[in-house]
């Protein structure tokens, strides 16, 4: 084993040097990601900085139709905030319900972001309320972002620093968790806003995505009962030991029609 820590960076910009002269350095927030995984390695080794303290990566925010994010906030701060309890409800629902209060304590936006894991209910919130990443290099539509699940979420000595939510007229969230290891086995995210509806699947195929046919379906008609169950939704489910392609279908479909009537 052999995992040291750099010198802890005091601002975004001593944190952007540090990466640059470290080029295999690993930020650290929450740690509830990073460390699991570092502990399932044989013999770990991780060169980590910690940025858990940088004041550039907090703050909640409402200005101009949007939510801002710092990405360290963690999930309870965020979960608990009147500022996002009162802007877009349905995403202060679904950080309450990621993991336990211990993850919940520690664990940041951004290190969920950053992990690569395409099972994060934030990944549904992100494609569901047109979020804008904010980086150290510039700005990332959530599109991009989840564009390839194989890719770096970021560049090298790159850091997330917040994330923009646009503010829906409603919005709702769905998810059937893992019975074992309590993430989404599918999750469904939906939003109106006057005549933009989106509809944002995580664990239905290889990555977090939108569906055009939901969306279609209920830019129509706003309504649970306009998914039907032999809505013809886009091929290419995944089919695995969890679950099979058709259950995941009927999970879509089933848990879209419970977020619209989360958001309604």
């Amino acid at each position: 084993m052999s995992i040291a820590f750099l010198p802890r960076p005091g601002t975004l910009e001593e944190a952007l040097r540090l990466l640059d002269a470290n080029p295999a350095a690993q930020p650290i927030a929450g740690g509830q990601f990073l460390v699991p995984a570092l502990g399932r390695e044989a013999r770990p080794q991780a060169n980590l900085m910690a940025i858990d303290k940088l004041p550039e990566l907090s703050g909640i925010t409402k200005l101009d139709g949007r939510l801002t994010i710092g990405a360290g906030e963690c999930h309870a701060r965020v979960t608990s905030s009147d500022v996002v309890a009162e802007a877009i409800p349905a995403l202060a629902a679904l950080v309450g319900s990621i993991g336990d209060p211990q993850v919940r304590a520690r664990g940041t936006l951004g290190g969920a972001l950053c992990s690569g894991d395409p099972l994060i209910d934030y990944a549904a919130a992100c494609l569901g309320l047109g979020a804008v990443l904010q980086t150290s290099r510039g700005e990332l539509s959530a599109e991009d972002f989840f564009a390839l699940d194989s890719q770096p979420r970021l560049l090298p000595a790159d850091i997330l620093k917040s994330v923009a939510f646009q503010i829906p007229n409603r919005a709702g969230y769905a998810k059937l968790k893992q019975s074992a290891a309590g993430y989404a086995l599918v999750g469904v995210f939906v939003s109106q806003k006057e005549g933009d509806v989106r509809v944002a699947v995580i664990g239905g195929w290889g990555r977090p995505v939108r569906s055009p046919v939901l969306e279609s379906v209920l830019a129509s008609r706003f309504a649970p009962d306009s998914i039907v169950d032999d809505l013809p939704i886009e091929e290419g489910l995944l089919d695995d030991d969890l679950a099979s392609a058709d259950y995941r279908r009927a999970l879509v479909l089933e848990l879209t029609r419970r977020a619209v009537h989360n958001a309604i």
